[in-house]
């Protein structure tokens, strides 16, 4: 008896809710969106470079603080930009392994 494995593949995709905005707005959203993305960096790296060169931040306290921005920084890299460049491509499926909560 031999057994014969067959290739099977799954493909899941997400499908996100859209809404109908004119083109030219879509390009006034992915610009609002950067540039809060642009701050949102440079405000976070501030935090996290001001608690590393300062001394006197040196302390337990300020070494959870800067888990904070870090956080902030993680979470928002994987997920804006991919939110940005849906907003330009007006592509609104997202593959399951790009998904960014994506859990085996």
């Amino acid at each position: 008896m031999s057994v014969q494995t067959l290739n099977q593949t799954f493909s899941f995709h997400l499908q996100m809710a859209s809404f109908d905005i004119p083109t030219l707005v879509n390009y006034l959203v992915f610009i609002i969106g950067l540039l809060l993305y642009m701050f949102s960096v440079f405000c976070n790296l501030t935090i996290m470079l001001l608690i590393i060169t300062q001394r006197t931040l040196h302390k337990p306290m300020f070494y959870i603080l800067f888990s904070l921005p870090l956080n902030d920084l993680i979470g928002i890299s994987s997920v804006l930009p991919r939110v940005l460049a849906d907003i330009l491509t007006q592509n609104h499926y997202v593959y399951y392994p790009t998904f960014p909560s994506y859990e085996v």
